[in-house]
Order: C-alpha cells, then structure tokens, then sequence
C-alpha cells in the first residue's frame, strides 16, 4: 500500500481484481483514491466489502462486481491503479489474467505474489 500511495493516487481511480472484502480498496481509499471498483468471484466477498464500505462511509465511492475478472473483463473500464492481492498464484490461467488486468492500467499496476516459505 505504502509504494503504491508514494506513486501519487490522489483522485485516482481503483481497479481491485480479486478484492475479496476490500482490504486494499478500504486502505487506498483512505489514502486519497476517489473511487474503486471491487471484482470478484465471491458474493460472500462482495457482501462483507459492502458492509465495511457501509459502515466506513464510503459506499458511494465502490463499486462492486461479481464474476470471473476474465470472463467479465470487457465490460470492465480502465482505472488509473490496477491491484491484485495474491489473486495471479491461485487463478487457472494467469497469462489471460495479467493480460486483461494490465490493459486496464492506466498508470500502476500492483500485484502481491505469495512467497513459498
């Protein structure tokens, strides 16, 4: 979060593939991002992030969809940062996944690739 706030994100559109309940949309947009647009697979994701997003005042700036980001994709704007949370490890294929993902990066792209330990 800390790399990607220092890039510059102030009224900057969020793209979160794979944004689960919302941890990285519910951070970035305390740190300046005006608006995010939460995909995923899992209603139950889905739900919890809008419940926080509910309680944190900060419904109307989210947008969520759910699907499979790949299958979806085309109908899926560019956002200025793209993220996703350890969401290339687990997807079947990643190369459709990073090749629609990236497109859609206006300026930053982020990705948290778990370590083997």
């Amino acid at each position: 979060m800390d790399a990607i706030a220092k890039l510059g994100i102030t009224d900057a559109t969020l793209l979160d593939v794979g944004g689960g309940v919302g941890a990285v949309q519910h951070e970035l947009l305390s740190r300046g991002v005006r608006s995010s647009v939460d995909v995923d697979a899992s209603l139950a994701f889905l739900d919890a992030a809008r419940r926080e997003a509910e309680q944190r005042g900060t419904s109307d700036r989210m947008e969520f969809m759910h699907g499979d980001f790949v299958s979806i994709a085309p109908t899926i704007a560019e956002a200025d940062v793209v993220t996703l949370d350890r969401v290339i490890c687990c997807y079947r294929d990643m190369d459709a996944l990073v090749t629609e993902s990236a497109s859609r990066a206006r300026r930053v792209y982020g990705i948290v690739i778990p370590r083997d330990r």
